[in-house]
């Protein structure tokens, strides 16, 4: 059973594309200061940055683990800068990663994900690219491909679901979701965990939980579905994690962006509402791809955002990183992230952001855990009165109430309660927050998290090629 709130709740950074990132790593070669010497980049390549600074130079590269690496001479320590590493990891005090099936697939052969890690105990979960079909960027997955490179590559799996906005399909797709289900069940690697999906608001989604439930599966994600708005969002995580605590062990909320909410279900997780909560969330990485810091410094504090891509932010000369994790150590000097651009160097902006956000998520859980209720309405105030505003900040704190009741006398009564939340847009829209939504896909970096595509012709024409593929098995 778990011992305390860290162990009920689990922030899982997502979109962490691992085929570069589990073979990242810094080479430096340490020199005398030399200050009229800049910034310099010396070689570039997809794969390496060799720049030189102030006092040291650096070798960046992703290729650590690959066969015929670009490795340098002369240079005199070697970071391990791998997520998958236990070195980072330990930094990142980071429990859970979460990929996507689609950022892999067609893209890597080599060795293992799982074998090359030398974590201990933090887990990779995959997303099995539902989102990816909805949306428009694929018609089909290959159920017997994928889990093949689940079987491979990861220790929790998604099921393959088909999302989609049609009501009258919502059965269709909840059928073969099982048809899905089933396959990986019957091909699974003996100690892969799959995760069910269930989709849907209020009485849809627990008729779709009825269709795809498997008393196999003891783990179970819901949309967090927060571009409806904070209370019905809420409502609807709640009413999914109440009426399924019975079976399930873990229940994961899919897309929390919303901090505010984060909170609300941390004070579920103190609450007992499941034995385990976990959230996933991608702004870490769609930060990084515009070179915008997350900062963190106090428990009372906010985590806050810096664009350090704007020079008016620092010093003149060559400022150093304002961080001591792993990365910032490691790099020094702000320039790297300010004048250079590329995967790699998106990458390790988004291991700090996880770091940082994680030091948030960890401070935050540790309140929650020791604290009452009041006191933790004043944390919310602190942090986030300047970005939300009073009114912003009363919402949140009726978030929790909205959250306490529903775990002690039902979300029915609970919304009743607070009905005019429901109908009101003020507690939605942050004022200064920066989260998923506000960006657009850039260079290396995911989409939005916004709703799937709404074509009920482009989800039949899915619903139909698994059709098709299912007859062929058999």
């Amino acid at each position: 059973m778990p011992n305390s709130l860290q162990d009920k709740f689990r922030y899982c950074p997502a979109g962490i594309k691992l085929r570069a990132y589990a073979g990242i790593g810094v080479y430096t070669k340490f020199h005398k200061f030399r200050r009229s010497s800049g910034f310099r980049v010396r070689e570039q390549s997809k794969h390496h940055i060799w720049v030189d600074t102030p006092d040291r130079e650096l070798f960046i590269t992703d290729q650590t683990m690959m066969d015929a690496p670009h490795y340098p001479e002369g240079f005199h320590t070697f970071t391990n800068l791998s997520y998958l590493h236990d070195g980072p990891s330990r930094d990142l005090d980071q429990q859970m990663v979460m990929v996507n099936y689609t950022d892999h697939m067609n893209k890597y052969d080599g060795a293992t994900l799982r074998n090359q890690a030398t974590l201990d105990g933090s887990i990779i979960l995959a997303d099995s690219g539902g989102f990816q079909l909805a949306s428009g960027d694929y018609d089909f997955i290959d159920p017997e491909y994928e889990i093949d490179w689940l079987n491979r590559n990861v220790d929790l799996a998604m099921v393959l679901d088909i999302p989609n906005s049609a009501p009258h399909l919502m059965v269709r797709s909840a059928q073969i979701q099982k048809k899905n289900t089933d396959y990986w069940l019957a091909h699974r690697r003996h100690d892969l965990e799959l995760v069910n999906i269930m989709h849907g608001v209020e009485e849809d989604a627990l008729r779709y939980h009825e269709i795809v439930f498997d008393p196999a599966i003891d783990r179970l994600a819901m949309g967090g579905l927060f571009y409806l708005g904070i209370f019905p969002s809420m409502y609807n995580v709640m009413s999914g994690i109440l009426h399924t605590n019975d079976h399930y062990k873990h229940h994961h909320v899919l897309g929390v962006t919303h901090r505010g909410a984060m909170m609300a279900l941390m004070y579920a997780a103190k609450l007992g509402v499941s034995p385990l909560i976990s959230v996933d969330s991608s702004s870490a990485l769609q930060l990084s791809c515009y070179r915008t810091l997350y900062l963190y410094d106090r428990m009372e504090d906010s985590l806050r955002t810096e664009d350090i891509g704007n020079k008016g932010n620092y010093s003149t000369g060559h400022p150093r990183l304002p961080c001591s994790c792993s990365v910032c150590s490691t790099l020094v000097y702000a320039d790297v992230f300010r004048e250079l651009r590329g995967d790699i160097v998106d990458a390790l902006v988004c291991m700090h952001n996880i770091h940082s956000f994680n030091h948030w998520v960890k401070h935050n859980l540790y309140l929650i855990e020791n604290e009452p209720k009041e006191s933790i309405k004043a944390a919310i105030t602190s942090q986030f009165q300047s970005g939300y505003g009073p009114q912003g900040v009363k919402d949140m704190h009726a978030l929790l109430d909205f959250v306490e009741m529903s775990a002690e006398k039902g979300v029915a009564k609970a919304k009743a309660r607070f009905d005019r939340y429901f109908h009101s847009t003020k507690n939605i829209i942050p004022a200064k927050m920066i989260s998923d939504q506000d960006l657009v896909k850039g260079e290396g970096c995911l989409a939005s998290e916004t709703a799937p595509k709404n074509d009920h012709e482009w989800t039949e024409h899915i619903l139909n090629q698994y059709e098709i593929f299912h007859a062929s098995e058999g």
